[in-house]
């Protein structure tokens, strides 16, 4: 089967959205989605992996605080226990759970089938309640409510509620009672009234009901913003797109997120209610201007990271490898690659020539399917700097703006390099580049040699992949960059001092370091451990909780050599390092517990609170250059005396 492409930048507009639903159809109806998500009103579980959303004590019915897994009763109980000393898994199992506050729906009436109940503790509607309370039953007890109920009969409803909403009414004007009560906050738009008939409010028939201004009524029911209640999800009224993009988002981020960024649901509301409100087609119409001109209160930060979530996963969705190419940028997930810290979509529309942009388009991907695929983003951002500088220059230098590579020659390619040249020789701005600031980066020596680098690997990609013969570009233009170097010569810097190296390890400087730490996330304990065995900054925050042990009663660190590809080494460290090391550990288990009120140790936990866990392959003991013995193994690993890569 031939699948079918949705091509970017189409006049169709009407019919990309018809293909964009039917695509998304096909997958919400799919086996593997979660049926959680394939309603309009989605009704999330109150202690739900990802989406939890109740207060974590124990039948407590109250929405926990953003950030937090307790209400804001119970939050401000804890942080009273926890001052003295008790423990948080204590603290809920002895906290007293409270009733929801606000906001709830208790079902449907216990006798009539079409009408809603408005009491919590009888679930019965209105009109049975005050017949429990006040009628001939007024005598009997909670006992006999059960036995009174199937004595009645059910009562006709009111239909569903005129406001937009899928709840039923609860009067004869048509309204919920969530709309009702927001109807009298209004001041009544249009009048609507119900005319009190005492034979039809015995019997529950409907009563007239009456308008000083009916289309004014109509036109509040058709403006009124959807029903919001606690655990609920509430997509109706929204367009079938949007609609179905926020059913697919919900379900990526619960079920195919790896590393899950925090999604309160109280933001997926305030985001169904800001497309509700704007009356937007699709997710794919918020580009950054839209960000524009928003207050915080229209769109907060977590409104917008699950926005931006939402949008970058169905890039994957809407667009194919070559839409993307046509479209100017690429998508790494269509590879099966994901940078650390990255998104999948990298942006080349910055390249102002086509055929530059398709040849830069082609190398990224073919960089993607190779087996030496680089480990981080940034020769990808390399590559990216050298065409944009390239493109930028053409655009002002060579003839028809450099969009016919069939007119480019030998010189416009020596006339960029002594451009090049010349702006790094007087610290002069980059053409193409901008920071995030607005401002432009100044061309330096070492920027140079990563942009004729990378320029002449892409144009020689552009020859060795037939590019060239197709585009007729010409060989001399192909050819004329010149290499970069492998790496800027430096001084190597001289050893520290003895008078530096005092510093360094000065009891009253590290105390002021441990001063600074406010939070107390372990500064001195990571400054400590990296002047105590010269590792790298990134191996001893990213420790994993097992860093430490003692074998034949050495004091051993184990870590991961990333950088240099290996995994799991173990150095000797000093006695006062391996003591302030587990005495960060005592502490991360304890915010561990804190957090989430589950005493054990965490799998995969990291020795710092907030560093993420890495991966650990046991292979060899090295031996530290601060050690002053002999390596010891760890039991299953090889030992090795060679030194360690510093």
């Amino acid at each position: 089967m031939i699948p079918l492409t949705l091509l970017p930048g189409r006049a169709d507009a009407p019919r990309i959205g018809r293909d964009r639903l039917e695509l998304l159809t096909t997958l919400i109806e799919a086996p593997g989605f979660d049926p959680l998500f394939r309603d309009t009103l989605i009704y999330v579980p109150a202690q739900h992996p990802v989406f939890a959303w109740q207060c974590a004590v124990e039948g407590c019915e109250r929405i926990r605080r953003v950030g937090h897994n307790l209400c804001g009763t119970h939050h401000l109980q804890w942080e009273q226990a926890e001052q003295t000393c008790q423990t948080k898994r204590t603290f809920m199992n002895t906290a007293t759970p409270l009733p929801a506050a606000r906001g709830v729906d208790y079902g449907r009436c216990r006798i009539c089938p079409d009408r809603p109940a408005g009491n919590p503790t009888t679930r019965l509607c209105h009109q049975h309640h005050n017949r429990w309370q006040r009628g001939a039953a007024a005598h009997l007890d909670r006992n006999h409510l059960d036995q009174w109920a199937l004595a009645q009969h059910a009562l006709p409803g009111y239909g569903p509620c005129k406001a937009r909403c899928p709840f039923l009414a609860c009067t004869s004007v048509g309204l919920c009672f969530q709309h009702q009560a927001r109807y009298q906050t209004d001041k009544r738009p249009g009048g609507a009234r119900s005319e009190h008939i005492h034979g039809r409010i015995q019997d529950g028939r409907q009563l007239p009901v009456t308008y000083d201004d009916e289309p004014a009524f109509h036109t509040w029911c058709a403006a009124t913003e959807p029903v919001s209640q606690p655990g609920l999800i509430n997509l109706h009224g929204l367009p079938p797109l949007v609609r179905a993009e926020i059913q697919w988002g919900l379900h990526t981020h619960a079920h195919q997120s790896t590393q899950h960024s925090h999604w309160p649901l109280n933001s997926v509301r305030n985001l169904v209610k800001h497309c509700w409100r704007g009356a937007y087609t699709s997710l794919m119409d918020f580009h950054d201007e839209s960000y524009k001109n928003l207050t915080r209160k229209q769109m907060d930060s977590e409104v917008r990271k699950a926005l931006r979530e939402i949008v970058h996963g169905l890039r994957c969705v809407y667009y194919s490898p070559a839409d993307t190419k046509d479209a100017g940028f690429l998508e790494t997930d269509h590879f099966g690659r994901r940078f650390k810290n990255a998104q999948s979509n990298f942006d080349l529309t910055a390249v102002p020539q086509r055929w530059l942009r398709d040849l830069l388009w082609d190398h990224l991907a073919e960089w993607l399917r190779s087996p030496q695929c680089p480990r981080t983003r940034g020769p990808f951002d390399q590559m990216r700097r050298a065409a944009v500088e390239l493109g930028v220059f053409l655009q002002t230098d060579a003839p028809n703006a450099g969009h016919d590579p069939t007119e480019l020659r030998r010189e416009h390619a020596e006339r960029f390099v002594a451009d090049q040249r010349h702006r790094a020789r007087h610290g002069l701005p980059s053409l193409g580049m901008v920071l995030v600031d607005g401002r432009s980066p100044t061309v330096t020596d070492l920027s140079c040699q990563f942009v004729f680098n990378g320029a002449r690997k892409l144009l020689y990609s552009a020859i060795t992949a037939g590019h060239a013969e197709r585009l007729a570009i010409d060989t001399g233009f192909l050819t004329a960059i010149p290499f970069g170097g492998t790496g800027l010569k430096q001084r190597s810097r001289n050893p520290f001092s003895d008078d530096v190296a005092r510093a360094l390890t000065d009891q009253t400087n590290l105390h002021r370091l441990e001063e600074l730490d406010l939070n107390d996330r372990g500064l001195r304990d990571i400054w400590e451990t990296i002047v105590a065995t010269g590792r790298r900054c990134s191996e001893v925050i990213e420790l994993r909780l097992d860093c430490i042990g003692r074998y034949r009663g050495l004091a051993m660190l184990w870590h991961d050599q990333t950088k240099v590809g290996n995994y799991n080494e173990g150095i000797r460290i000093p006695d006062p390092i391996y003591h302030r090391l587990d005495a960060r550990r005592t502490k991360t288990l304890q915010l561990y517990e804190s957090a989430t009120a589950i005493p054990q140790q965490p799998p995969n936990a990291p020795a710092w609170p907030y560093s993420p866990p890495a991966s650990a392959t046991p292979t060899a003991t090295r031996q530290s250059p601060t050690a002053t013995s002999t390596t010891a193994s760890k039991p299953g690993s090889p030992t090795s005396t060679s030194a360690a890569p510093t």
